[in-house]
């Protein structure tokens, strides 16, 4: 077979030759003959079935020899396919020879599938698998192991890094990864990195934050809770104390804490010491001449008090006003049995010095029919004046009086009101004469008597 001139045992020809011709089936019987025809017919056929026998048994022998000849020359491959990460078996693999798709791996992971042998050690072997890379390599052995890598997929990884004691958000805490990747803290604690998936369960984070212990935690998922432990070391806390009706300074207040007492300097300020992990747990307390006590859970390192200031208060009665007269506006001045509509109103207020209680008053009568005669005047009255050094604040108690009435009768009309600012107010509307634009205390006029009234005075 390996001689000069010879065929490799792999190419296989066939050439026309008698060695598959079928002979004529026709008949010759010649008239010399010493054969019956019949005979001789008879002897013919048996004589083909012979032959064709024959051939036939040769031709199986051949295409017999033609399998075994392929069998020399093809090779059996059988391809097992893992993961990589897993090492478990990878079904629905898809395998292909320099291109040609030899078949997919079945659930064991493996394809076995015949090649010519002379693409041994030639042949390019491809395998890949949906979310694997695709594996090559040169088709080098009968039997070979493959394993896929995962695609990397990006995924975001979120957490949030807070006090393990206060369970509070801890901002600007920075968070690294393995890697190097890092970012700070929101205002709210939070974070969030891009990483590769195949980091979650191999990689650490380091978190490191002003006044706590670092901390380094595994990456194995992709939303985490990290808690942070405070460092148990002393820091500078100032507290200043201020009035809580104005915000002003309080320059004589004293700040108590731990058995020891601090006086406030120019500013209002106290400065001292305490522990870290002492911030959220330790109360001060301040207090100053004419203020409240108050107390305060320290939370940070510059804190604010606001004293309330103790009241100075006072009850204090309030001159009356006496026959105030309308200004005529309009008509002829006399009301004449016609009505009038009394529209009167008296308010309290505190002038700007703060030294005085002033009333506002107000009077407006109108006839209801006729010419429509109208009186209407407006008075500014001191009914108050705070003794010498101090100043009105506020009145605590009601400020306003108000009174909507009809004169039908021609007598005054009196209005008691025990809960506003005048306990009484009296009104002159329609007299026996003109009402308006006549000599003060002959016509129309208001007067008021004032319940007492509450004052706070400034310190």
């Amino acid at each position: 077979m390996h001689g000069a001139g010879l065929k490799p045992l792999c190419i296989f020809e066939l050439y026309e030759s008698e060695l598959f011709k079928i002979p004529d089936k026709s008949i010759n019987v010649y008239p010399d003959s010493d054969v019956h025809p019949h005979t001789a017919k008879h002897l013919q056929q048996n004589n083909y079935k012979m032959e064709h026998k024959r051939k036939s048994d040769l031709l199986i022998h051949v295409i017999a020899c033609l399998g075994l000849l392929f069998t020399a020359c093809s090779q059996e491959v059988k391809v097992n396919v893992t993961d990589d990460s897993t090492n478990l078996p990878l079904s629905g693999a898809s395998v292909s020879i320099d291109g040609s798709l030899q078949g997919v791996t079945a659930e064991q992971g493996s394809l076995t599938f015949a090649v010519k042998k002379e693409k041994i050690g030639k042949s390019s072997l491809s395998v890949d698998a949906p979310g694997y890379k695709t594996h090559s390599q040169v088709l080098n052995n009968a039997q070979i192991n493959v394993s896929l890598t995962k695609i990397d997929e990006i995924v975001q990884l979120n957490g949030i890094v807070f006090d393990q004691a206060t369970n509070l958000p801890i901002a600007g805490a920075r968070v690294t990864l393995t890697s190097g990747q890092s970012i700070n803290t929101s205002a709210d604690g939070q974070f969030s990195l891009s990483i590769k998936k195949s980091q979650i369960g191999s990689t650490y984070l380091q978190i490191i934050a002003e006044n706590y212990e670092p901390l380094n935690v595994a990456l194995n998922t992709n939303d985490l809770r990290i808690g942070l432990t405070k460092m148990d070391v002393k820091i500078d806390i100032s507290i200043t104390v201020k009035a809580a009706e104005t915000g002003a300074i309080i320059r004589n207040a004293s700040v108590f804490y731990n058995g020891a007492t601090y006086h406030v300097d120019n500013k209002g300020t106290v400065v001292f010491q305490i522990f870290t992990s002492q911030l959220g747990q330790a109360k001060a307390t301040a207090g100053a001449d004419n203020y409240s006590t108050e107390t305060l859970i320290i939370q940070n390192k510059v804190n604010t008090i606001h004293l309330h200031l103790f009241p100075d208060e006072e009850t204090v009665s309030l001159k009356s006003i006496t026959q105030r007269c309308p200004s005529r506006k309009h008509g002829d001045g006399d009301f004449d049995g016609n009505g009038p509509l009394i529209d009167a109103s008296v308010k309290l207020i505190v002038s700007d010095n703060g030294r005085k209680i002033e009333a506002l008053t107000r009077l407006k009568l109108t006839e209801n029919e006729s010419d429509w005669t109208t009186a209407d005047s407006e008075w500014r009255d001191i009914v108050f004046e705070a003794p010498e050094g101090k100043r009105i604040q506020h009145i605590m108690t009601a400020t306003e009086s108000k009174v909507y009435e009809t004169d039908t009768n021609g007598h005054a009309v009196n209005v008691w009101q025990p809960g506003g600012a005048a306990k009484e107010i009296r009104v002159m509307g329609d007299t026996k004469g003109d009402d308006v634009g006549v000599e003060c205390g002959k016509g129309s006029y208001i007067s008021i008597r004032f319940n007492t009234a509450r004052i706070l005075y400034e310190r």
